[in-house]
């Protein structure tokens, strides 16, 4: 206390000096909270503060047990499944590849997109963006299998997204107007972000994407015809719309009765796990709303769970809201008891990644991965919501499918 220079062996030499600067850099605080922070792992807590107590309350970690849930992804897509994969597969998406098009570009290197390319032959300028943009074809395709696997309608409404966006990008291109480099940046970002964030914390709408994107296609520059092979990009598109509406339609008359992946969750529910508080985990805001969405609505569902408090976490949720379900899910960890066995409280959670952080919800010991996160630390953060030190269980239970 009183001694600015305390910290001055580690290079601080002024403390309240130091402090200051840190207004406008905050960074500058690392250079302090490295020296007086402490960190203990998981592993350390266990081995070193096994009988700990905080207000008379052993603290521990409770231990983690795996489930896996199976089901036939066939079955969910009625013997589409082939089909769906099958069109993800041919799809071009000439928007995202438009410098294979142009006309100094052998027509070979077009054929071969989706493959693994030697470029060495093309300017180096040239080749960094046709491998920018083969980059970007092949994480949307990647993203669209993700979506097959998590649900019919999750994959459904990607397809018609495509559909739409690719009708805008024709419009633009009758216009002779395409993606310049500036522009494809834009997008790229965007993109990205939808592949990195479904639905995550910051909250952002796919809806809002969408919007961003055509804003970009309304801004499109005319380009000049004789660089790029214009027809040849129009039948590519024209292809890709007519693709994916046919399967579009054909996914449009499944329904969540033969929905093998979803009644594999309802059996769960209503069997091993009737009783049991469970929170439902989903990468796919389209895939949580589907669950939510069939399971209310599934009134044999709802009497052999043998209740219907039921709710739903999601970016169309405030930040208010969410947190209101995640009390009203965990009242006893919040210090909510009037809300304990009332009909308030929540027994049955389903959320995408919104609540896969920082949020504490050990009032439950058994979390559902209705689909796996391409991201390893967000299914870790997953289980942490429920596999917390407190928590009132000895084994917290990790069901995947």
């Amino acid at each position: 206390r009183d001694q600015d220079d305390y910290f001055a062996g580690v290079g601080v030499e002024n403390l309240k000096g130091h402090f200051i600067q840190a207004e406008d850099n905050p960074d500058l605080m690392v250079d302090v909270l490295q020296h007086i922070s402490v960190r203990r792992s998981r592993e350390f807590v266990r081995q070193n503060y096994r009988e700990a107590e905080i207000d008379g309350r052993v603290m521990r970690f409770p231990n983690r047990e795996l489930h896996k849930i199976g089901y036939n992804l066939q079955q969910a897509y009625e013997g589409l499944y082939e089909q769906a994969a099958d069109t993800i597969e041919h799809l071009v998406l000439a928007p995202y590849l438009v410098e294979f098009y142009r006309n100094d570009v052998p027509s070979l290197y077009r054929q071969m997109a989706g493959e693994d390319i030697d470029f060495k032959n093309l300017p180096l300028e040239l080749s960094w963006q046709l491998g920018r943009q083969l980059s970007i074809a092949s994480m949307l395709r990647l993203l669209y299998l993700k979506r097959l696997e998590s649900s019919v309608t999750a994959l459904r409404i990607s397809f018609d997204r495509q559909v739409r966006f690719q009708k805008q990008f024709l419009a633009q291109l009758t216009q002779g107007r395409l993606l310049s480099s500036k522009n494809f940046q834009k997008m790229e970002s965007i993109l990205r972000k939808m592949g990195d964030n479904e639905d995550g914390e910051d909250g952002r709408e796919l809806d809002e994407n969408d919007a961003r994107i055509a804003e970009i296609l309304n801004q499109l520059e005319p380009v000049n015809a004789a660089e790029y092979d214009l027809p040849a990009i129009q039948r590519a598109v024209e292809h890709d719309i007519d693709l994916l509406s046919r399967m579009s339609a054909r996914l449009q008359p499944l329904t969540a009765a033969e929905d093998d992946k979803l009644n594999a969750l309802k059996s769960q529910l209503t069997g091993e796990l009737r009783g049991k508080k469970v929170i439902v985990f989903s990468y796919f805001k389209d895939t949580a709303r589907y669950i939510y969405n069939a399971l209310r609505k599934d009134e044999k569902f709802v009497a052999a769970l043998g209740h219907n408090r039921i709710a739903i976490c999601d970016s169309g949720a405030d930040t208010q809201e969410r947190r209101d379900r995640v009390i009203r899910f965990s009242p006893t960890t919040y210090d909510r008891s009037e809300i304990k066995g009332t009909d308030k409280e929540l027994d049955l959670l389903i959320s995408t990644d919104v609540l896969s952080e920082g949020q504490n919800l050990q009032d439950s010991d058994t979390l559902i991965n209705y689909d796996l996160h391409w991201n390893p630390v967000r299914m870790v953060q997953r289980a942490g919501r429920i596999d917390r030190l407190g928590s009132q269980f000895d084994v917290a239970h990790i069901h995947n499918f």
